[in-house]
This record gives C-alpha cells, sequence and structure tokens, in this order.
C-alpha cells in the first residue's frame, strides 16, 4: 500500500516503502519456513501488485504480460473481499494459512527449472519494424524474452507484424525522418512499457537505379535523414 502522502514524495519514498515490504516478507519467511515440512526456498521480496492511494490497482511483473496477469488478479481479490464485506465482513486467511498457500510444494518444485530468457523484462525498439529485416529482429528478441515496440511508417503492415509477435508488443506508426519522431517515439515506449532499453535503428531508404535516374530529394533520403545522420535525433 502505497499513500498518497508516501509516493507523491517521489522515487526515494516509493523505493523506501519497497524496502521495507521486502524486509517484512523475509521476516515472515523465516517465522514460517522453519515450520514447513519440507525446507522451502524463499521467493523474489518483490510484491506483484501495489494500492496506490488516489490512482487505483497496479500490478507488477518480469514483463508487461506478467503485470498484466497480476493486476487482473488483484482486481478479482478485489471483488471477493467487497462480496465478503457485503455477507457480513471480510477475514483475511492467517499467516500460517497464507505461507502454506503460497509455499505450496507443486509450486515449489518449479523453481530453478530453468533461467529465465536472456533479455527478458527489457524493452526492444525497432525502428523499420514493419520491413523483412525489422521484423527478424523482432522477432529474435521474442524469442529471448524481450517485449518490443516496432516503428515503421506503414500503419496496416505495424499492425500486422505486431499480431504475429503476439501478446506484449506494441506498435507505433511514425516517419522517423521527422525532427520530433524521436521523442513522439520515446514518449510511446514510456506510455506503453515506463521506459526504453535497447534502440535498434534499422530503418533506412534504398533507392535503386543509375545514379543519374535518382533525385536529389531521393538521395537525401537515402543519406541524410534515414541511413547516415538518423542518431542525430
Amino acid at each position: 500500500i502505497l499513500k498518497e502522502s508516501v509516493w507523491s514524495r517521489g522515487r526515494e519514498a516509493i523505493k523506501e516503502e519497497l524496502d521495507k515490504y521486502a524486509k517484512e516478507y523475509k521476516a515472515m519467511f523465516e517465522r514460517q519456513a522453519p515450520k514447513a515440512d519440507q525446507p522451502k526456498t524463499m521467493l523474489p521480496t518483490d510484491p506483484k501488485n501495489i494500492w496506490m492511494e488516489g490512482i487505483g490497482l497496479i500490478g507488477l511483473g518480469a514483463n508487461a504480460k506478467a503485470a498484466s496477469i497480476a493486476g487482473d488478479l488483484v482486481v478479482q481479490n478485489a471483488r471477493v473481499r467487497a462480496i465478503g464485506e457485503d455477507a457480513g465482513g471480510f477475514r483475511p486467511i492467517s499467516e500460517k494459512d497464507l505461507f502454506d498457500c503460497e509455499y505450496w510444494s507443486l509450486e515449489q518444485a518449479k523453481l530453478g527449472k530453468g533461467a529465465p530468457p536472456k533479455f527478458q523484462g527489457k524493452i526492444v525498439m525497432i525502428t523499420g519494424g514493419s520491413g523483412t529485416i525489422g521484423f527478424a529482429i523482432a522477432k529474435a528478441f521474442s524469442k529471448l524474452g524481450a517485449q518490443t515496440i516496432l516503428v515503421d511508417k506503414d500503419e496496416i503492415a505495424l499492425k500486422e507484424s505486431v499480431a504475429k509477435l503476439g501478446v506484449g508488443h506494441k506498435y507505433f506508426p511514425i516517419d522517423v525522418t521527422h525532427s520530433d519522431a524521436a521523442n513522439q517515439a520515446m514518449l510511446a515506449a514510456i506510455n506503453n512499457f515506463g521506459g526504453l532499453d535497447i534502440l535498434i535503428s534499422n530503418a533506412g531508404a534504398a533507392h535503386a537505379g543509375p545514379m543519374l535516374g535518382i533525385s536529389n530529394e531521393e538521395l537525401r533520403n537515402a543519406f541524410q535523414s534515414l541511413s547516415i545522420w538518423q542518431e542525430t535525433y
């Protein structure tokens, strides 16, 4: 639970509350684990959801999909609590029962069976994302656990590419030669995922044909706007 008086003070105040939660969770584990029938491995101490006063319930997870699932579960839990209150009062289970549910032996058996994907939790933006090369890059990162945001001019092609990638991937249609394209694309990454970890500068323009047959505008677009100077934006 993050009261407005806490989160309104900024990042450090929020971090202090998260550290406090982790400390309390560890203490709970140390109280209950010795009472268990079998040895238990402590789960990550990060919360799966947060209630921010004045904002609402927020799901947390290693990626957007996991966070969405956590959010759905906490909303359902809130509904159950409301029904309980209407039926005469909601009473939570004891700490021991909660521990037994969370540290069920079959859930514990899943731990350590495989390392998480190399890029799990990473957000990758790929310009020229609807093209053959851009989509291949997105697909490769997706297989390694990353979530992607594809950037290109062709919105229809972007929609088709993201549909092939599946849940958890986004697109942003824009012409990257526009001077404000970088700012707008970054804002899209923040709005969709909260930030960006990796940028793949893949957009380019290749005009085939005799040099004398290519207009000045085509040359400028191929060399200045995209292929050579794009990183200056």
